[in-house]
């Protein structure tokens, strides 16, 4: 089966998403980094603010810098979503999106037609993970290729489950 697909911003979220749900200690990491350390750094902001007006001198015995952490801790996931976009541009120009993955019993063939073509064979994959936005298919421990789940019909989405059970291919956990 071959599939064409233009690679979006929205698929690329969805693979770093799946890729984190596959270990607990991934999704704790990000769990802690950007829902509760924006949480501790309002927190942190709020008692700041509220000890510089609430001292007559508040202000002037903590210098301005000690706000610098809690707003870098609240700003936390608009940083995170910017790195991830500007990792997704840089990765992926936008006159290299439209890609290209032969997926068949001889291996894989992923493309960017005119730029780059890279072949494995099915002894190179170490797993497969899939939901109903994106499939992946892992060639390390933290290392995948992935593509869009809403290209393939249900009859390819069938063979390349036939095929994945075939190969002996170890399926993670979503």
């Amino acid at each position: 089966m071959t599939l064409n697909y233009t690679l979006t911003l929205a698929d690329y979220r969805a693979a770093l998403q799946l890729h984190r749900h596959q270990k607990l200690g991934r999704e704790i990491s990000w769990y802690f980094w950007f829902r509760i350390m924006p949480v501790i750094g309002g927190l942190l902001l709020t008692w700041v603010l509220f000890t510089g007006f609430a001292e007559k001198r508040g202000f002037g015995q903590n210098p301005s810098v000690t706000f610098v952490p809690p707003l870098v801790f609240l700003l936390l996931p608009l940083i995170h979503l910017n790195l991830e976009r500007r990792q997704f541009n840089q990765s992926f120009p936008p006159h290299g999106r439209s890609l290209s993955i032969r997926i068949d019993e001889t291996g894989i063939v992923c493309a960017n037609p005119g730029v780059s073509e890279s072949t494995f064979n099915w002894n190179a994959v170490v797993g497969f993970a899939q939901d109903s936005k994106v499939t992946m298919l892992y060639i390390a421990k933290t290392r995948f290729l992935f593509f869009p789940a809403r290209v393939m019909s249900s009859d390819e989405r069938v063979e390349l489950e036939n095929l994945i059970a075939r190969r002996g291919i170890k399926r993670e956990p979503c």
